[in-house]
């Protein structure tokens, strides 16, 4: 509120509101990207976005969909491209991972290799290790994401396969849109 008395001292309130919230977005908005596509199917969502910075367009598939910030404990799955190795898949633990150890990952009850988490409480898959994932995960039932926390105790929590093969589709044909598209 001491902005809107600095910028707007004689006005009503919704006004100086108004004001404020144009004065925010105007100050963020300057190094910002630009979201150029977002649908949500089932448990995951394509985004597509312009980045200023690089002058390029970045695609990403996520699950859960964005929704702010959930906080510690909440978990991301990212699915990315990138030039050099194809698709990337970066599994997030939000702060309550022992860093020290990996995080497992369970297909229908079978074990895949598992990755070692980064100062970023992220682990990544890339290349033919990210193929052999998804190509896992469009054949199953059930997925299980497992983690020791820094007490040593054993954690899991299941990763939403509902609309993946829809969202990877649409993933892809926005990559084949870019011209990124090589061998997915």
């Amino acid at each position: 509120m001491f902005a809107n008395r600095i910028f707007f001292p004689n006005r009503s309130n919704r006004l100086r509101r108004l004001g404020a919230l144009v004065l925010i977005l105007a100050c963020t908005s300057a190094a910002a990207d630009y979201v150029r596509y977002f649908k949500v199917t089932g448990g995951w969502a394509v985004t597509c976005w312009w980045d200023r910075v690089t002058d390029k367009e970045n695609c990403s598939l996520e699950s859960p969909p964005p929704s702010g910030d959930p906080g510690p404990g909440h978990s991301v799955v990212r699915i990315m491209e990138t030039p050099a190795d194809g698709l990337t898949v970066t599994i997030e633990i939000r702060g309550i991972a022992d860093p020290r150890r990996p995080i497992h990952l369970e297909v229908d009850g079978t074990a895949l290799p598992a990755a070692a988490l980064d100062p970023a409480y992220m682990a990544r898959w890339q290349g033919r290790q990210a193929d052999a994932l998804i190509a896992h995960w469009l054949k199953a039932g059930r997925a299980v994401l497992i983690w020791r926390d820094r007490n040593g105790g054993k954690k899991k929590k299941n990763i939403n396969l509902q609309g993946l093969r829809e969202a990877l589709g649409d993933f892809r044909s926005n990559l084949r849109r870019r011209g990124v598209l090589g061998k997915f």
